[in-house]
């Protein structure tokens, strides 16, 4: 410890004083003189802080850090989403217009053909017109037709009925196949009608008393009848009902049957 002088009063004062105890004066440390201990404390408090503020920017940067990553991880994971979600909507766009495609191609080739089926039997009904007029020489001769599909592959068979009067009359069947009509069936029509089964069709025979029905079938191969009901009635009965409908018929002028089966 030394001694030192008092500037406010001149008393000497120990220089480890902080006040002249004469006088009051605050001491002023001595040139060159340090107080023990403060001078560490002071580097620990700025070490602390240092620490701590690096501890705070360690933290604030992993949680940034951390949310970038997030951040980045989930707009990769949109992407992702985006990228699945976008190739299956053009997947399912592309699968639609090429079922639309598909569906038109189909709609025209249908319609095409049911064009060159109605040609083909526009063509054989101008046919057998002029053949009946010049095979009956009269203009009063039966002529009419319609469409059936016995073969059921969905394509309609043009079922024709001519003659000069009720007795003469004629059935034919022709079915379109490779450009052209074929003739699949023929039989007598003398006295007679026709009713539309699901597959087949109904010749229904009657004339004075007399009664037929014929069942008329594709047997996968060939076009066959076959007779059901075969009976002579007295002039007191009636004829049995049949159940199916009667086909409706058009002459063979009239080609609107025909004209309804493109649509």
């Amino acid at each position: 410890m030394a001694l030192i002088e008092c500037s406010g009063c001149g008393n000497t004062v120990s220089d480890k004083a902080t006040a002249c105890p004469h006088c009051g004066m605050p001491m002023a440390p001595a040139p060159g003189s340090s107080q023990p201990g403060n001078e560490g404390s002071n580097k620990n408090k700025w070490i602390i802080a240092l620490a701590a503020m690096l501890v705070v920017m360690a933290v604030a940067g992993g949680f940034l850090g951390y949310n970038y990553y997030q951040q980045k991880q989930e707009a990769e994971k949109a992407k992702r989403e985006k990228f699945v979600s976008d190739s299956i909507a053009q997947a399912m766009n592309d699968s639609l217009m090429q079922a639309a495609l598909m569906e038109k191609q189909r709609e025209d080739s249908i319609r095409i053909t049911r064009e060159l089926i109605v040609s083909a039997y526009t063509v054989k009904l101008n046919e057998l017109d002029r053949m009946v007029d010049r095979k009956y020489e009269t203009d009063f001769a039966l002529k009419e037709y319609f469409l059936f599909d016995i073969t059921q592959d969905g394509v309609p068979e043009l079922w024709v009925k001519y003659g000069s009067c009720e007795a003469d009359y004629e059935l034919h069947v022709f079915t379109y196949a490779d450009g052209k009509t074929r003739e699949l069936y023929s039989d007598a029509a003398g006295h007679t009608g026709y009713a539309q089964g699901t597959d087949y069709i109904l010749a229904v025979l009657g004339h004075m008393g007399y009664f037929q029905l014929k069942k008329i079938s594709y047997d996968g191969k060939n076009v066959r009848a076959k007779v059901i009901l075969d009976k002579t009635f007295g002039p007191d009965e009636d004829y049995p009902d049949v159940k199916e409908p009667y086909v409706p018929t058009a002459d063979f002028s009239n080609t609107q049957m025909l004209s309804q089966f493109i649509k």
